[in-house]
């Protein structure tokens, strides 16, 4: 990874006269060193204590107090704290009228969730405003994380955290070395005091597609194994199996009703002629009838809903549909299972008893000696499949009192493959004529699959033709055919009559030929200063094969050298070859991982103007 320690320009250790005769300083100086921001952070201080309290019992109180500053004339931002059923905010001070709302979507309510904000507006340059809020944590599982890095970008940050001697907690330090961040641990009165201080650090990142949050910023994950509560002692988690028992503690409390489910599994398995079409039945009508809302945090976050609800309202977060699932197999006589897990957006693993190891539910289904996996909530995926987000990941499946541990395999790019084919000719006025047919399994089938959903009804022909023409307006084509449009397939395809203008050049008795309409990859440098890995969504095999009729009364005067690259993340192959009376050109590129990582960013775009120079290479023929 990048250093991301950036000189310090200044100490910012001033008194608040001192602050405000050198703003306009480092006002400049901040807005050289965060250049793509329009305001900062001056210094930002977050307290976080455990007390006692007669009503709720052992809280956490976290306190945030930061003063911003303008880099820009006429900036406006949010300021914003969320909470929860678990959590509350006593205290919010922006120095602006604040809004206190449910957090939804489409207008359905994810969960308890609530966000209070306020819309800062900064007129002038250099100008400072001050905030602060203090937000209780009732249960203190839920307080998880604590980031250094920030919304905006801040010249110094501490993080001070006391911890009273009646507690066991365990503070897990990740991604601190990467950055301009110290630490000390003190004795405080009958506690110890770990402080934490940065300097000059970046915002998020607004770099498309980098790892999740987890695996490249600072931040502190809180394991409370234990504390004491009106003098005696509590246990929270300790190791997997407390978390395991908790998960399981909320399970109990669904108050699952299979009834209503009853008629709908008997429909569905009704005419399966083995266990897997019974299985698929189920799993696909899920996949297909119940939508996907994700909810988080508060107690919504880990308790599933009731199957009996989500089968009514036709829509659920993951664990809901995971739930349902689990007792619409059960119904139809199979060992299905609720299974825990992190996706590969989170760092972490079950060897850290902890709610921040988990984002996500899933069903397990008990098949022969090991488990089938099913995700609902990937719209499309084939039975056998897995989603790239998910594969190789951690699962925590129940199994009564006890659980069992184990790993989603992982799945070969060659899984996800998809083939261009064109059979092309030069036709009347100079014009690439033929067909085209695109073939593709895994995830570029779900992919495609999702992007054709997502298009309405009356233009989907229009859409289909789009993706074979690669959005060229100089493509057209028509008679389409699909096959495959389903979630048993393991291949989809799609072919057409193409017919491409702009390809064929004629100059004297030369004709220069360009076959290649995709160009996959062309001009998609990174830019040199980015910082972090590139993660795609799925993993990558793509390859083109064009074969074209030599025109009558012409000879191949001139061919492309084949070009060709290969190196941990990424591998491209093309050339041209002559096989009687046609020209075929083949492509491939393969991206195993599903990433770039940031020490090929440079090969990358070495390789990437190379192969843009490939693509302006065209066939020439002579006349005879």
């Amino acid at each position: 990874m990048m250093n991301k320690v950036f000189p310090i320009f200044l100490l910012f250790f001033f008194s608040h006269s001192s602050l405000a005769q050198d703003r306009f300083s480092i006002a400049k100086e901040a807005s050289n060193l965060f250049p793509d921001d329009e305001v900062a952070i001056l210094e930002s201080s977050i307290n976080i204590e455990f007390k006692e309290d007669r009503s709720k019992g052992k809280i956490a109180v976290v306190r945030y107090d930061d003063e911003y500053i303008a880099l820009q004339n006429k900036v406006k931002f949010y300021y914003t704290k969320f909470y929860d059923g678990e959590s509350e905010i006593t205290a919010f001070q922006s120095g602006a009228p604040a809004d206190d709302d449910y957090y939804n979507s489409d207008g359905i309510f994810h969960s308890d969730v609530r966000v209070i904000y306020s819309a800062i507006n900064l007129r002038d340059f250099a100008q400072i405003h001050e905030t602060y809020s203090i937000k209780e944590y009732h249960d203190l599982r839920y307080l998880t994380s604590i980031y250094l890095t920030q919304p905006y970008p801040c010249l110094k940050r501490k993080i001070r955290i006391v911890i009273p001697e009646d507690m066991k907690v365990n503070l897990l330090q990740f991604n601190l070395e990467e950055f301009d961040i110290s630490s000390k641990t003190e004795d405080g009165k009958k506690s110890v005091i770990y402080t934490y201080s940065g300097t000059n650090l970046e915002s998020f990142t607004n770099e498309k597609d980098a790892p999740g949050n987890s695996y490249i910023y600072p931040h502190i994950l809180f394991n409370i194994e234990s504390y004491s509560e009106s003098g005696k002692q509590k246990t929270l988690f300790s190791s997997t199996d407390d978390l395991y028992g908790w998960y399981s503690s909320l399970v109990d409390k669904i108050g699952n009703n299979k009834e209503p489910l009853r008629k709908q599994v008997e429909k569905l398995t009704a005419e399966a002629q083995s266990d897997k079409e019974k299985v698929e039945s189920i799993f696909y009508w899920v996949q297909n009838n119940i939508r996907y809302i994700a909810f988080e945090d508060g107690i919504a976050g880990f308790k599933p809903e009731n199957c009996q609800n989500v089968y009514k309202k036709k829509y659920g977060d993951c664990k809901g549909m995971a739930n349902l699932m689990k007792q619409m197999l059960i119904i139809a006589g199979f060992d299905a299972r609720l299974t825990w897990m992190g996706t590969k957006s989170l760092a972490y693993d079950y060897t850290t008893p902890s709610l921040a190891v988990d984002n996500h539910m899933i069903c397990a289904l008990k098949w022969e000696d090991d488990f089938i996996y099913l995700d609902a909530t990937e719209e499309f995926i084939n039975i056998d499949s897995y989603a790239e987000r998910i594969q190789g990941q951690a699962v925590l499946i129940e199994d009564g009192t006890k659980y069992i541990l184990k790993t989603i395999p992982i799945s070969s790019h060659e899984k996800n493959k998809r083939t261009y084919e064109l059979n092309l000719e030069v036709g009347a006025e100079n014009k690439l004529e033929g067909n085209v047919e695109v073939k593709f399994s895994g995830e570029a089938k779900t992919s495609l699959m999702q992007y054709v959903k997502y298009t309405e009804s009356n233009k989907k022909e229009e859409a289909i033709a789009d993706f074979l023409s690669y959005g060229d307006n100089n493509i057209k084509i028509t008679d389409i055919e699909e096959a495959g449009f389903d979630h048993k397939s393991t291949q989809g395809s799609l072919k057409g009559s193409i017919e491409m203008d702009e390809y064929v050049s004629e100059f004297g008795k030369e004709l220069y030929v360009y076959l290649d309409p995709y160009k996959l990859y062309e001009q998609s440098e990174f830019r040199k200063e980015r910082k972090f890995d590139y993660w795609m969504s799925y993993k990558k095999f793509e390859t083109i094969t064009v074969k074209l009729k030599i025109p009558s009364g012409f000879t191949l005067s001139s061919i492309p050298e084949p070009i060709s690259f290969q190196n941990e993340d990424f591998k491209f192959n093309g050339k041209y070859k002559e096989d009687g009376q046609t020209i075929e050109y083949n492509f491939s590129v393969e991206i195993p991982d599903a990433k770039i990582s940031v020490d090929n960013i440079n090969s990358w775009n070495d390789f990437n103007s190379k192969l843009d120079e490939f693509y302006e290479q065209p066939l020439i023929f002579k006349q005879q």
